[in-house]
C-alpha cells in the first residue's frame, strides 16, 4: 500500500507544484499531469469496466479449472472408495456448474455493459 502511495504522489506532485494552473479540480489536475508526461489513455468507463470484469471471470475461470482437476484426481485415486467416489463427482459437478455460471455471467454483463454505455451511431 505504501508503494503504491508513493507512486501516486509522484503523479500528484507535478500538478501541485504548477503555481500557474489554478484549477483546484483534483481530477483536471491529474489529467493535465497525466497529458503532460504523455501517460494519456483513449479508453473510457465501459472498456474499463469491462476488462475488469473480464480479467476477474478469467481468474474465476481458472479456479473453476483447477477445481475440476481436483475432482478428476481425487475420482483416479479413490481406489474404489464409493465415498471418495461421489465426493470427486460432486467436486467436479459443481466446477462444471460454476463454469456455466462464469459463462452465463460473462454474457449479461457484455451485454448490459453495451446496452448501457454503447451509443446508437
Amino acid at each position: 500500500m505504501g508503494l503504491v502511495g508513493v507512486f501516486a504522489l509522484a503523479l500528484l506532485v507535478p500538478a501541485v507544484v504548477d503555481a500557474k494552473n489554478t484549477t483546484s479540480d483534483p481530477l483536471k489536475l491529474l489529467d493535465e499531469t497525466a497529458n503532460k508526461s504523455g501517460q494519456t489513455s483513449s479508453r473510457e468507463l465501459p472498456d474499463v469496466i469491462g476488462s475488469i470484469i473480464q480479467w476477474v471471470l478469467g481468474i474465476v475461470g481458472v479456479i473453476l479449472l483447477v477445481m475440476f482437476i481436483y475432482g478428476g484426481v481425487l475420482y483416479a485415486t479413490s481406489a474404489g472408495n464409493e465415498d471418495k467416489t461421489e465426493t470427486a463427482k460432486k467436486v467436479m459437478l459443481y466446477a462444471i456448474i460454476g463454469v456455466v455460471i462464469i459463462a452465463l455471467a460473462f454474457v449479461l454483463t457484455k451485454y448490459v455493459i453495451q446496452a448501457l454505455f454503447v451509443t446508437a451511431k
